[in-house]
């Protein structure tokens, strides 16, 4: 009869432990989202239909993607600075692209 309070209490203490890593996660994967979105900032492709997640450092990357206008000479360029800046952030493992090109 006194084990059953015990074992509630450590049950207790293990979910709130749980719920702390997966909050702690989510910040993480929150703050590589916004990483990701600065980065696509920085260049030359116009990248507002494209939706980011990120999950345990894989970027996926899902949308329409198009040149800004008057960089549609410098596409193929942009879009390979872009993943090579993306992949070379800390935290990132992997980026996968769905993403369908406008010209």
């Amino acid at each position: 009869m006194g084990t059953k309070p015990v074992r509630f209490v450590l049950f207790a203490l293990c979910l709130q432990r749980a719920q702390a890593i997966v909050s702690n996660k989510k910040a993480e994967s929150q703050e590589q989202s916004r990483q990701v979105r600065k980065e696509m900032a920085r260049h030359s492709v116009d990248c507002s239909e494209v939706t980011v997640m990120v999950t345990h450092g894989v970027v996926q990357l899902h949308g329409r993607i198009r040149p800004m206008k008057g960089h549609e000479g410098s596409f193929d360029e942009a879009i390979s600075g872009l993943l090579k800046g993306l992949q070379q952030r800390q935290g990132i493992r992997e980026v996968i692209t769905y993403w369908t090109r406008i010209l």
